[in-house]
């Protein structure tokens, strides 16, 4: 890592940082930032300074070894920021690559910003239960008005140069050579010897009131989140407080955040994901299989999800189903789907057209002969997917992997009849597969870990999160679920009504509550399953059996009007619930929200806790990455097992100990690893380090 300093014959000073691979924002690279600007300052043959970096990227921001860490040496980011700020020579930052958090906050800092094409910025704190900590709101603010700035730090997505620039962010965009049209920009500013200052100066039309009720509405959404209420204390103090003041009072709110369960919790998420697309033992000499073309068995919702993910990607792929019927079905929704995305600006009219283009299909299995990929993505019955993998096995080349995307059977059994099971594995996603993150990544008895490793970058290389699971009934998440779902049949037997169920986990932070859910997949789905599996439900079995299937007929757990697909309380199943309790002789009554939520959430734990005790999963972390990408749960709380670490295992462990007593169900008696870490007064998170230094 170095910051070099090369003197130009007209007196500009570049300044070029080299931090390899992204040009993480570290102590030394900090310190080098401080002395350049203090030697271009310092010397009278400088008359104006360029800021540029090596490699693919301007600064992307913070070095993550950093994170949680107190800095114990080198300046601090929020003084790099105001020694280019207070430079008495124009500062100009030449732009390139991925310029986030940090780096743009020096880019800011500086007093002009050029980019290339390509080049993408943002402010992605809020995504990390922070705010901007070295200034960075305030200067955006009074850059571009408090409303854009205030949309810009509480979404913290990227945007691309055209937008920043039209947005004000950036001062120019070039086709090429940003570090010359740099140079051109600080000369410029040099020769006129006026340049950007942050003064104190506010705009005269900003009125609060106006300004609340924006935030109001940008925010309602994320009312139990504290960092887009602490985005919008920063906006308005950069309106109306002295600039100084502002950042000051900004830096001691980023301390309390930094310090917070949300950020720490937002903090475990980020890295969660990143660990499981690493796991632990799958590592392999040479480069991963090259996957250029997919096939995908089936053109139902879940096949089409699945086909779009790969287009996405950019990788061609191509749908298959035994009727015309289904396939026309299917390019009709996805064709549906891009128009959608194309008029809500989601995706560009252009890459819409580039993704159609790269999605084929036939009815001929045989067109999956030359695929490096393909994945059976039927109906879930046992005996079809073993004819589909078993025709597979015999008609594609030795060297291609053949996936199911199962989301319960065993693998092993399914691919009983393949010749070569080391190129088998399951990639169970999820629904909507075009939409949702998360991929399990399932390993069968024979799975190769090259098959592994290929399954994982694939999956990384679409924009999934992977988690490897191991192979049993529902894998990590969804056997997780059905411990929850029998939970909500037991509240809803013992006196709780679907609404009461589903608003107590909407105001935990789901988007959802359960019955909703199961209302919009269709009940028929999960009754099938709990068939198969000899586990009844007496409430989910009768919503089914009266012929009660969800938002398909009309009625399910609510009630659902022509054409709209809002959920309604409904007096029928109501009097349903009650009569079921009635014949299991229960005494209905009332449960609090959090007693609901505490029933539907501990049992979640304690099966993730069994899970990890049979090596189904590989950490605790990874649990937690299954349900943050898969089901909703609510980022800001980390994921049911970094949740439980902050509830307290100890309390944790006694509520399910008094639940399994209370209930006579067994299955809420706490795993025997949840009592040793009790024993041990250890966490989840400590688990993981104490198996990540094994």
């Amino acid at each position: 890592m170095t910051i070099e300093t090369r003197k130009l014959d007209n007196g500009l000073l570049l300044i070029v940082a080299e931090n390899p691979p992204v040009n993480a924002i570290n102590a030394a690279i900090r310190q080098g930032l401080v002395g350049a600007i203090e030697q271009a300052n310092g010397s009278d043959d400088v008359v104006a300074i360029v800021l540029s970096c090596k490699g693919r990227t301007f600064f992307a921001g913070a070095d993550i070894k950093e994170f949680g860490n107190a800095r114990k040496e080198g300046p601090t980011l929020h003084e790099v920021c105001q020694k280019i700020a207070h430079s008495t020579k124009p500062v100009v930052a030449a732009l390139h690559g991925t310029v986030l958090g940090g780096g743009l906050e020096i880019a800011l800092a500086c007093h002009g910003r050029v980019a290339v094409e390509g080049t993408t910025c943002g402010l992605p704190e809020s995504q990390l239960g922070l705010i901007p900590g070295a200034g960075g709101t305030n200067r955006l603010a009074r850059l571009i008005g408090p409303k854009k700035a205030l949309e810009f730090v509480v979404s913290g997505k990227q945007i691309g140069a055209a937008r920043a620039e039209k947005l004000g962010v950036l001062d120019e965009v070039v086709a090429q050579n940003e570090v010359a049209a740099a140079i051109s920009c600080a000369l410029r500013m040099a020769q006129r010897g006026r340049f950007k200052s942050w003064s104190d100066d506010f705009p005269a039309d900003f009125v609060v009131s106006t300004f609340e009720d924006f935030a109001r509405k940008l925010t309602q959404k994320m009312a139990n989140q504290d960092a887009p209420a602490a985005c919008v204390r920063s906006v308005q103090r950069a309106m109306t407080m002295p600039f100084e003041e502002a950042i000051a009072a900004d830096r001691e709110e980023f301390a309390r955040l930094s310090a917070g369960n949300q950020s720490l919790a937002l903090r475990h998420a980020f890295f969660a994901e990143r660990a499981a697309a690493k796991p632990k033992g799958f590592d392999i000499p040479g480069p991963v299989k090259s996957i250029s073309k997919v096939t995908v068995i089936g053109a139902g919702t879940m096949g089409t999800g699945i086909a779009m993910s790969f287009t996405a990607g950019g990788i061609p792929a191509t749908l298959i189903d035994t009727t015309q019927e289904a396939l026309d079905r299917g390019l009709d929704r996805v064709r549906n789907l891009l128009a959608t995305s194309a008029r809500r600006g989601s995706i560009s009219e252009e890459q819409a057209e580039q993704r159609l283009a790269l999605l084929q299909w036939s009815r001929d299995i045989e067109q999956a002969s030359d695929a490096d990929l393909v994945i059976e993505a039927v109906y879930e019955d046992l005996a079809i997917k073993q004819d589909i993998i078993t025709r597979l096995d015999a008609l594609c080349d030795q060297s291609a992997l053949i996936a199911t995307n199962t989301s319960a059977i065993d693998i092993d059994l399914i691919a009983k009849d393949v010749r070569n099971r080391d190129r088998f594995v399951g990639l169970h996603f999820f629904a909507p597969a075009n939409v949702m993150r998360l991929v399990e990544v399932v390993l069968g008895k024979e799975t190769s870990a090259e098959t592994i490793a290929a399954s994982l970058w694939i999956a990384k290389k679409i924009g999934k999160v992977p988690v490897l699971s191991g192979n049993c009934d529902g894998f990590i998440g969804n056997r997780m679920v059905a411990k929850r779902g029998a939970q909500v049949d037991r509240l809803l037997l013992e006196g709780a009504l679907p609404q009461d169920v589903d608003e107590s986990l909407k105001c935990f932070g789901f988007p959802m509550g359960p019955l909703a859910i199961n209302d919009m997949s269709g009940l028929d789905v999960g009754y099938a399953i709990r068939k198969r599996r000899g586990t009844p439900f007496p409430i989910a079995d009768a919503v089914v059996e009266h012929g009660r299937l969800g938002q398909k007929t009309g009625a399910g757990y609510y009630r659902y009007e022509d054409g709209n697909r809002t959920p309604l309380p409904d007096p029928e199943i109501e009097n349903l619930i009650a009569s079921v309790s009635n014949a299991h002789g229960i005494t209905r009554r009332t449960f609090s929200p959090d007693e609901m939520v505490a029933r539907m959430i501990y049992p979640l734990v304690n099966e993730g806790a069994r899970i990890l005790e049979e090596g189904i999963a590989l950490r605790a972390s990874d649990i937690d990455a299954v349900w943050l990408n898969g089901y909703g749960f609510p980022r800001w709380r980390g994921g049911p097992m970094f949740h439980a670490d902050s509830v307290g295992l100890s309390d944790l462990t006694k509520t399910l100990r008094d639940l399994a007593r209370l209930t006579g169900d067994n299955s809420l008696t706490p795993a025997p690893l949840l009592n040793r870490l009790v024993a041990d007064e250890m966490t989840f998170t400590d688990l993981d380090k104490e198996n990540a230094e094994k």
